[in-house]
């Protein structure tokens, strides 16, 4: 299994499983929906599910005799897991189901397996870096692709060929992060193709219209090109390059904000703003402070509650999101 973990095919594989944005179902067939959002009613068998749980489920079974070596990993699982029963078990009321309780603990725990998944590889070549990179560059053009043609403002979901779930928020940052991770890892290999990607990327983080996603690309490109300079000395020659790449940049994203639906983009992304200019907290802030309250102030409802959760999460119709129940 050691000569395995060392074939160049078996990390690409890894990391073109664990990257790509497909999603299936245990209904059938892989995810493909002209829907924007999908709701899996509380059913798994609805549920879109990212391939890399295959790939990860896969891979930890060619690993197998590895597995000792993920010990902090395997803690954490188990640990999660234990928690999880607890609170089924422990904040049932003898009546209502688990059901969801026990698919939403399911949903935490499925990622994990990337963690142990993590600590048993090897990667000196930076095989999962350049398998990243390849992803980045088969969907980033094709989802603005498929944006243009559907004459969409906000980033488009449906590629033709098969659909993202979660598409703005959540797959939008964690390509930023694997794109942090290829121009990190890649950059004196790869030069030209990542600079080329650095504008690909401006223009599919700005359809996101994701302050968190935007924000965090911002500071990537902000804090890399410092490092950069830092490490040149401030060579004069790559100062004026960045500040060229910069100028550009900033030409054309005005460009682009110009030729948007002036209605559209205030109410999307430049709107965002208006709530703070007017001395207000933006409507996406409040939301999630109210969120923070509603389910903070649940916790306490009784001392059984704060040791094990309550029966089942809040009913869907007010809020249907894992991560604000846990």
């Amino acid at each position: 299994m050691q000569l395995v973990n060392k074939n160049a095919l078996f990390l690409w594989l890894i990391g073109l499983g664990i990257f790509l944005p497909v999603f299936f179902q245990l209904s059938g067939g892989l995810y493909f929906d002209l829907k924007v959002l999908a709701d899996s009613n509380g059913i798994l068998q609805k549920l879109p599910l990212p391939i890399s749980t295959i790939t990860c489920a896969i891979a930890l079974l060619c690993l197998i005799r590895r597995i000792p070596n993920a010990r902090a990993a395997l803690y954490l699982v188990f640990g999660t897991l234990v928690l999880g029963l607890i609170s089924v078990l422990a904040g049932s009321d003898g009546v209502t189901l688990p059901q969801r309780k026990l698919m939403m603990l399911v949903q935490v725990l499925l990622p994990m397996a990337g963690l142990i998944l993590g600590q048993l590889l090897d990667d000196e070549n930076k095989t999962i870096a350049k398998a990243f990179l390849t992803v980045l560059f088969f969907v980033v053009p094709l989802q603005l692709f498929a944006t243009k043609m559907q004459d969409l403002d906000i980033l488009s979901h449906h590629l033709y060929i098969f659909s993202i779930y979660q598409h703005r928020q959540f797959v939008t940052l964690i390509f930023v992060c694997a794109f942090a991770y290829s121009l990190i890892s890649l950059w004196d290999e790869y030069k030209v193709w990542l600079a080329f990607l650095i504008i690909l990327m401006f223009f599919y983080v700005a359809r996101s219209f994701s302050f968190l996603t935007i924000l965090g690309y911002g500071f990537l490109i902000l804090g890399f090109a410092v490092n950069r300079l830092l490490a040149s000395r401030l060579n004069a020659k790559l100062i004026l390059s960045f500040s060229m790449a910069f100028a550009v940049v900033a030409l054309v994203a005005g460009s682009y904000l110009g030729k948007i639906d002036g209605y559209r983009v205030s109410d999307l992304f430049l709107g965002k703003f208006s709530s703070v200019i007017n001395g207000n907290i933006p409507a996406n802030v409040q939301e999630r402070f109210d969120d923070w309250k509603r389910f903070g102030g649940g916790i306490f409802d009784s001392q059984k509650t704060v040791v094990a959760g309550h029966p089942e999460p809040m009913p869907r119709e007010i809020r249907s999101s894992p991560h604000n129940w846990y």
